[in-house]
């Protein structure tokens, strides 16, 4: 026999699972929409008349201070868990679960947190010379956190954004200015990312090829013990460095029309490549016209105006 409505026994919201909140939650902004009010529904979910009635007046909400979010693919999806994996850092402080990104490029920055705002609520951004996304939603942390496997089918509905976002992150354009034989020649590849996860940059590997028939290499970059020196200090890495990289002049002409990097140092650098490479082919005077716009400083390529102007 089915208990009456005045009969039921209420339960404590707060002591249910985060996803148990939320499905009642929803249920009840369901029943609001069908002009159920605030007693009639706390009856029929078994819930204060109080909580509902928070609800109800958007006095209150499950996940208090953190944000909604639907495990729903979308472009902006896929980008945000392919730039998690490569830059972006998950950390948790007290009840609070956030999504870090701290990046010098202004572009790149401004698109994770437009991406953000378009699977929750507006982010904080924080501008200068590193500028830094941050927002709280436990909901979307603990997707994030999910294993590859759990991940797979949201990214494969938009594989081109989850390349991006890691291309984005730890990607960039592989140019060679090089003697053979006494003559300067020039090679342009490129590198869709550096990763200590052999996993992930094969499953990328993988994405390239299904989707997009290019083309890639995964490679042992430099392994773990290997010292580097970075601000004054002397750091010695822990895990194997992964590289995987398209050598191949053709598919990485096809990277950069059917994927590319969003960030806009890195695409033009990568267009400027090209356009050289297609004008010039690899020999002297396409070197010759690469260093009239990238001086070669501390290892990596500058612009040549920068340079000069002392920046």
């Amino acid at each position: 026999m089915p208990i009456k409505r005045k009969e039921r026994v209420s339960q404590k919201v707060r002591n249910l699972a985060l996803k148990d909140r939320v499905t009642l939650y929803n249920k009840a902004l369901r029943l609001k929409k069908r002009n159920s009010g605030p007693s009639k529904v706390a009856g029929l979910l078994g819930i204060s008349e109080k909580t509902v009635e928070h609800w109800f007046y958007e006095k209150s909400n499950p996940l208090g201070c953190y944000n909604m979010f639907k495990e729903k693919p979308s472009k902006e999806l896929s980008y945000v868990i392919g730039v998690t994996l490569g830059d972006a850092s998950l950390w948790k402080s007290g009840t609070g679960r956030y999504i870090d990104l701290q990046v010098v490029d202004a572009d790149f920055a401004n698109k994770f947190a437009l991406c953000l705002t378009k699977l929750v609520k507006p982010c904080s951004v924080k501008s200068g010379h590193v500028n830094r996304v941050t927002i709280g939603c436990k909901l979307l942390y603990n997707f994030l956190k999910r294993d590859l496997n759990y991940l797979k089918p949201f990214i494969e509905r938009f594989p081109k954004e989850f390349i991006q976002g890691v291309a984005d992150s730890e990607g960039t354009a592989s140019v060679s200015v090089y003697k053979h034989g006494g003559q300067l020649r020039f090679d342009v590849r490129t590198v869709v990312a550096f990763n200590a996860s052999n996993r992930l940059l094969t499953y990328v590997k993988f994405l390239l090829k299904k989707f997009f028939n290019i083309e890639s290499n995964l490679t042992l970059y430099s392994k773990a013990g290997r010292i580097n020196t970075m601000k004054g200090r002397i750091i010695v890495t822990t895990k194997n460095d992964y590289m995987l990289g398209i050598s191949k002049y053709n598919h990485v002409k096809k990277f950069n029309k059917l994927i590319g990097f969003s960030v806009q140092r890195k695409r033009k650098r990568m267009l400027e490549s090209i356009v050289i490479r297609d004008k010039y082919g690899s020999g002297p005077e396409a070197a010759e016209a690469w260093l009239e716009l990238y001086k070669k400083l501390r290892g990596k390529w500058v612009k040549t105006d920068t340079v000069d102007n002392g920046s």
